[in-house]
């Protein structure tokens, strides 16, 4: 939108856009909403590039094409399908806008570095297929995961976090159904 100049200039300089797409984490979408542009410009106000004789009253339009469908949530198409004078709100589906494919658990008490390059992985699995985003994953090891910990050292406590393929942090919402269960035991001999 700034290389198109499809925005306006307030009295104070601020970049004003009549478009906007946020993060709507309780439905797992992202919401969109289009907002008339004014008729006459405002007093103090400048415009780089919208051509208001043209627009002027209408809400822009968001044009998604076939490619960016599963990255926005949203079906092709234009949004607003048609031109219109009065706030526009739509949520999308569920955009799909991560590249994580597997996942880590990381535990600070742990001490895998004779079987992997990042010795705190406690446990590694991939996100089946059918498994949409915002749905629950349920994963129970068919056997027990039996890792050393690290000796010698005291633990006050223990952290546990989650991480994806690049080892970089994964926000988990919903938290109140994460569940993880840890079973200690000292080696024998």
């Amino acid at each position: 939108m700034i290389t198109q100049g499809h925005y306006l200039v307030d009295e104070k300089g601020s970049k004003v856009f009549y478009v906007k797409a946020i993060s709507n984490p309780v439905y797992y979408a992202l919401s969109l909403t289009c907002t008339p542009l004014p008729t006459t410009l405002p007093a103090g106000w400048a415009n780089p590039g919208i051509d208001l004789t043209a627009a002027a009253g209408n809400c822009p339009q968001l044009v998604v094409p076939e490619g960016s469908s599963k990255l926005l949530g949203f079906a092709a198409g234009s949004y607003p399908p048609v031109p219109q004078t009065s706030i526009y709100q739509v949520n999308s589906g569920v955009p799909q806008i991560t590249d994580a494919t597997s996942y880590n658990i990381l535990c600070d008490a742990v001490d895998n570095s004779g079987w992997s390059l990042s010795p705190n992985i406690l446990y590694s699995f991939t996100k089946p297929i059918s498994i949409r985003s915002g749905d629950p994953i349920q994963l129970e090891p068919h056997i027990l995961q039996w890792v050393p910990i690290s000796a010698g050292q005291n633990f006050q406590t223990i952290s546990v976090r989650l991480v994806d393929q690049l080892m970089r942090p994964v926000e988990i919402h919903d938290i109140a159904g994460f569940v993880l269960t840890l079973s200690l035991r000292r080696r024998r001999g």
